[in-house]
This record gives C-alpha cells, structure tokens and sequence, in this order.
C-alpha cells in the first residue's frame, strides 16, 4: 500500500493503490473552488495528474484551520481512498504492531514523526502528544508483512559469494574477519560516504545506540556484533540533523527492509535520499536486552565484564576477562524478539554488501557481493590490500543456504499461525 500524506492539522491522506482518479474530491473541494474563482487553475489541494489524485498545496484545505469539520473530499471518494487520520496515530502502531509481537525495534517510527514524539528504547514508545500524522504506520515494515516481497531465493540476488578478512590491524580488533569496519573505514576515506550509523554501545554494557560515526577509528570502536536491538534508522534522522549528506548504514535485515519503505512519503525520502551504502549483517534472531542481562546473571558473569561476543554453531560465547563462557544456543533464543520468528531473511537481501560469520572458517567473514557497485569498491580495496579473499568452500556454501532456507520456511509457518490465530473470536486482523 502506497499512502501519501499531507501533513495539516486535522490531517489528510491519499491511498494510491486504492483511488482511480475519478475526480470527485477535486470538483467538492471548497478551497479548489474558492482558487478557480481566482482564476488560478491547475492548483488546489487535491488535483487529479496522471489518473490519481495528488496534493498541491495546503493553502486552501479547511482541514488546515483549528476545529474544523470540513470531509468533502473523504465523503466524495467512492472507494474510500482518501482518508483521514483519526485512527491513523501511534495507538493504531501500539494496537496492531507492539501488542501483537510485531515490532522488529527498527526505528522507523522514531526517524519520520515530524513532532519527535517517538522514542525507541527496545520498543517505542511516547514521550510527547502524537498528532495522529500517519507516518509511523506508513514506514512501519510490520504494517506490511515481508510475504508481499517474498525473496526469490534464500540468500536473494549475489553477484560475487567470497570469504574475507582485513589485512590491517582492523582484523585483529572487529568481528570476525573486520570486513565491515574495513569497507565503511575505505568508502569514509574516498568520500563514498561522509559518515557511517553503527551500532554502538551506550550507557548500559552490551545495549547498543546508533551511532553516527565520521572517521576510520569510530567504525572501529562500535565493532563487535551486539545481539540486543539498535535503533538504526533513528540514527539516520540524527544524520540527517548533523548535516550528513553521503550515510553508509550497517543494518539488520529487517532494518533494510524499513529503510526500503521510506520512499513512501516525503519525509522519508529525504532520509531514504541520503543512504548511500548499506551493509547487511546475518541475523538469524534478535535478543531483549533483558534476556542478556538474565543470560549472564544465571551463568555467573556480568555484562561488564564480557569482551566480546560470538555465535558459533550451537554456542553463544561470551569473551570475559576470566575467559570464554560458553552458552547454549538454544538458551540464549528463549530471549528472541517475538517478530523474529516473522522474519524470511537470513543474509539481508536488500543490501549492497551480506557479511556474516556462517560459511567460513576462523577468522574469516561470508561476503555476499549484490551488485556492480558494492563490487568496485571490494575490487578496490582487494586491489589496495586492504582485504584478502578466497572462495567460500562447498560445506560452507552448504551451511549458509540450509541456514538461510530453514528461516525462509519457518518464517512462512510462523506467518500462517499469525493467521490461523488471527482468525479465530478475538483473535482481530492480521
């Protein structure tokens, strides 16, 4: 669904997909009317170009004006297309995407209010009046299930499929082979990006914030994966504010899908406009933060203390200082994000770049290289020394796209539970 919205008091907005460019709510608009007497034609608020109705201009909307009552054009639409926001506010987002387990914590939500009254934490929240604008749920990717955009193949379209790792001293500090730090400090320094949003770790060990860093050494202190939720397209909005014009984003795949979605409004294409890079994480679940703090209590460490941490096969490593504390994988995902199970998309297939650990030896990332862009700048920096690459091995290759299909085929029973559950008494819409 494709809704376009025009940011008055009272509010207004046009489906898309839903009007026919009937003309109706053009001929009823009084201020339309008030402007042809002028003598202006071609301008009003709603007009109908190219077989659909489109805003002009806000001048002469009643909707505009303090206690108006003014639905002509909402009341004139035969096929409900144009519509106002009265149920179109945060409660509708609390309603059908917090309280129904859908919300991925991506910060789509907090990056387009045009009021700042969005805050994500793990979850959004609040923490001033919503003025009912629409936008959260317009941008929101739980609104719009990912089975409208199903993926052609488990790991999506991949020009190149290597394994990788950093030859400079990144490697020995980043994740795995430090392919990501490597290629956002490499396009920061030929000016493919002006900045990066990361995730970085704020006040609380472990939960991360995004970050907007600007050189090599502030890509390198937000390394390290972290298995709690950031927010990272509301760290595209502070970008924006500080002036960014060229963002390399390192996202989950869920997160890519919200930044996909920003083109549906204005607002959002401006911060969709400034996204220059994006690189893919592999994220087969996403943790609460409390689940961590729980995870390290019961195994007898502190968030403090831990270094680093890592999934390998059926183990969640924490790096402590004492050593490495090994916990069951399947420990840890009792504590999954809800939305995760929802989630088709192992490798990020939105991205420029896919990097992850599954499918190659120590040491080493999986580099799923996605278009003729993202494989100049890998060639690039092959060519500069700043990466090693080699092909990844049958076992590996074999790994990743059993990983990639399992989610792929579980994400589709978790969806038609959603759904058999939504049908039944209360069970509401899904």
């Amino acid at each position: 669904m494709r809704k376009r919205l025009l940011e008055l008091m009272g509010g207004i907005g046009i489906d898309e997909d839903a009007c026919n460019g009937c003309g109706n709510c053009e001929v009823v608009c009084p201020g339309n009317y008030e402007l042809l007497c002028l003598g202006v034609e071609g301008a009003g608020t709603l007009v109908v170009r190219g077989g659909v109705a489109v805003f002009v201009s806000a001048e002469r909307c009643r909707r505009d004006l303090p206690e108006s009552t003014c639905s002509l054009c909402r009341d004139a639409c035969p096929l409900e297309a144009v519509y106002y926001p009265e149920r179109e506010g945060f409660s509708r987002l609390e309603e059908e995407v917090l309280l129904r387990g859908r919300c991925t914590g991506c910060g789509a939500c907090a990056a387009v209010c045009p009021e700042g009254a969005v805050e994500v934490d793990e979850y959004p929240g609040l923490v001033r009046k919503c003025t009912r604008c629409g936008l959260c749920l317009v941008h929101c990717p739980a609104m719009h299930p990912q089975e409208e955009r199903p993926l052609r193949e488990p790991l999506g379209d991949c020009l190149k499929l290597l394994s990788a790792r950093a030859r400079s001293w990144l490697s020995s500090t980043a994740q795995d082979g430090g392919v990501v730090s490597a290629v956002l400090a490499h396009s920061l320094e030929w000016g493919i990006i002006d900045a990066a949003v990361v995730a970085g770790v704020g006040a609380q060990p472990w939960k991360p914030v995004p970050v907007v860093a600007t050189t090599p050494e502030e890509v390198l202190a937000a390394a390290g994966t972290k298995y709690a939720n950031s927010p990272t397209l509301a760290g595209i909005r502070e970008a924006l504010e500080l002036g960014f014009r060229r963002l390399g984003v390192v996202a989950l795949p869920c997160q890519l899908e919200a930044i996909e979605r920003l083109v549906e409004s204005e607002a959002g294409r401006e911060l969709h406009n400034i996204v220059a890079l994006k690189i893919a994480l592999f994220c087969k679940a996403n943790l609460h933060y409390e689940g961590m703090v729980r995870l390290a209590s019961s195994h007898g460490f502190s968030l403090r203390e831990v270094r680093k941490f890592a999934i390998k096969g059926r183990w969640m490593l924490a790096v402590t200082s004492r050593g490495v504390v090994r916990i069951p994988l399947k420990e840890a995902l009792r504590y999954t994000r809800p939305a995760c199970s929802l989630c088709a998309d192992l490798t990020g297939a939105g991205a420029d770049f896919s990097i992850g650990a599954v499918g190659s030896p120590e040491g080493y990332s999986t580099v799923l290289i996605r278009n003729h862009r993202a494989l100049g700048i890998f060639a690039d920096m092959l060519r500069e020394g700043l990466l090693e690459a080699r092909g990844v091995e049958d076992s590996g290759l074999a790994l990743l796209l059993r990983l990639a299909s399992r989610k792929l085929q579980d994400s589709g029973a978790a969806r038609a539970e959603k759904r058999r559950a939504a049908a039944l008494p209360g069970g509401g819409t899904y």
